[in-house]
């Protein structure tokens, strides 16, 4: 037999060998990957160490004043695909595992916490509005980071919308408009109008996702340009900006065309065909 060809069988016998090693280790149950557990609230992060190919044992489920925990996911941007599975996912490599929170509301322990205006809120906008207490689910309300701006029109140019103009009525306007207009607005038929952008807007702050985010209404609106705009925080567009509330002229033909804007250049009100596109900035109540 030629010398490189044992030379091969022994390099062969040898992988066989620490093949069949590693195998038997899994199989002993030697520890072989470490998994940390990221809650996401401050805490420092859990190691665990596991066993090669075995299923981890589920932590006892976290809590966190003011949010619910959506369970345990791969990456921090917990996609669908990423969530882990305690009952059939098997570790096969380092890992780290991202605890998921979304926003509830504040507790009434909470009440007195208090958040000032022009702050940075929970979502990292700027907080613009207090009522002063903590009652129907909310007390402050707080606006989208800059990045979040965007142009759309209001749609449903003709189509009447129920809607309200006072501090409070964005969430219930922007509901109404999305369950009036559905997928698309049925003007040009498009389907990223105004009030649908902000209620499929879904951003993620410090591993918790905040998804409650509407159109504000033209009060609403009117406290954001005074308290932010007018303050020079949050970096405003100075053009128009689109409500949540429905102008209503009080003539049949004109009242489902228009809508309340505001120009954030020099604090201007007034109202707009909805057919029009305009800047919107989200907004969100806690």
């Amino acid at each position: 037999m030629k010398k490189g060809t044992v030379i091969s069988i022994v390099l062969l016998l040898m992988v066989i060998s620490l093949a069949v090693a590693v195998l038997i280790s899994c199989a002993d149950g030697i520890p072989a990957y470490a998994v940390h557990f990221d809650y996401q609230n401050g805490n420092t992060a859990v190691q665990e160490t596991e066993l090669r190919n075995s299923m981890l044992i589920e932590p006892i489920t976290p809590s966190l004043e003011g949010y619910s925990f959506g369970g345990w996911y791969t990456n921090s941007y917990f996609t669908p695909e990423s969530r882990w599975d305690f009952s059939s996912d098997t570790v096969c490599s380092d890992l780290t595992l991202y605890a998921k929170w979304e926003f509830t509301g504040l507790s009434d322990a909470l009440e007195e916490s208090s958040f000032l205006v022009g702050s940075i809120g929970p979502a990292g906008g700027h907080v613009f509005y207090d009522k002063g207490s903590y009652s129907n689910g909310w007390r402050f309300l707080e606006a989208a980071p800059k990045k979040y701006e965007f142009r759309k029109v209001w749609g449903g140019y003709g189509i009447q919308v129920q809607t309200g103009i006072e501090i409070g009525a964005g969430k219930s306007n922007t509901e109404e408009i999305v369950t009036t207009f559905g997928h698309a607005e049925p003007y040009d038929m498009k389907t990223d109008y105004a009030a649908k952008v902000c209620a499929d807007l879904v951003v993620l702050k410090d591993g918790v996702l905040y998804s409650d985010w509407f159109l504000p209404s033209k009060d609403e609106l009117n406290q954001m340009y005074e308290n932010l705009k007018e303050h020079n925080i949050g970096d405003f567009s100075g053009d128009w900006h689109w409500s949540s509330s429905q102008f209503t002229m009080g003539f049949p033909n004109d009242r489902v065309k228009y809508a309340w804007f505001h120009l954030f250049g020099n604090g201007t009100r007034g109202f707009g065909g909805r057919y029009k596109d305009y800047w919107v900035r989200p907004v969100r109540a806690f």
